[in-house]
């Protein structure tokens, strides 16, 4: 599905595959979203899988049950929720900021990299390797336990915002 300068809301489908310009997407309910974006917004309360590419782009999700892999130019992202049984999250960023809440239930282990942005709310979180050099900064570790699932985001001009949902 291609839409262009325009709106499109859908409250419920099992697989969507959509590339959108200067387009509004609003998602209530999908188990898979694959979508290529530019100059908009891509909204998506609940999904099992996301994979999307996006530039100019404000993305905001809710809850997320399965899998993430996103890649974003100059836009912001906000997920709500990543649940207990989300096996892998990717993020690469390039000036976008990356506000993430993980359930506390959630038993990951991460990697971060950051170039000229900063990393906030990781209370909790294990370290077993953390370089802070110049404006880079590189982070590796676990939440609760090691070996379960992957949360790896790759940041380069935007910040990561860790949060609990």
């Amino acid at each position: 599905m291609s839409c262009e300068y325009s709106g499109l809301g859908i409250k419920k489908i099992n697989d969507l595959s959509v590339k959108t310009s200067y387009t509004d997407l609003m998602v209530n309910d999908s188990d898979n979203v694959t979508f290529n974006s530019e100059y908009g917004t891509v909204k998506i309360k609940s999904a099992g899988r996301i994979n999307g590419k996006c530039q100019y782009t404000g993305l905001r999700f809710g809850s997320i049950s399965s899998q993430l892999n996103l890649t974003s130019s100059y836009g912001n992202i906000h997920i709500d929720n990543i649940q207990k049984g989300v096996k892998n999250v990717t993020v690469n960023s390039t000036y976008t900021n990356v506000n993430i809440k993980l359930s506390d239930s959630y038993v990951y282990d991460f990697e971060f990299l950051l170039e000229y942005g900063n990393l906030t709310g990781s209370g909790g979180l294990t370290f077993t390797e953390k370089k802070e050099k110049d404006f880079k900064s590189y982070y590796k570790g676990y939440y609760k336990s090691s070996g379960v699932n992957k949360v790896y985001i790759k940041s380069e001009y935007g910040n990561i915002i860790l949060g609990k949902s």
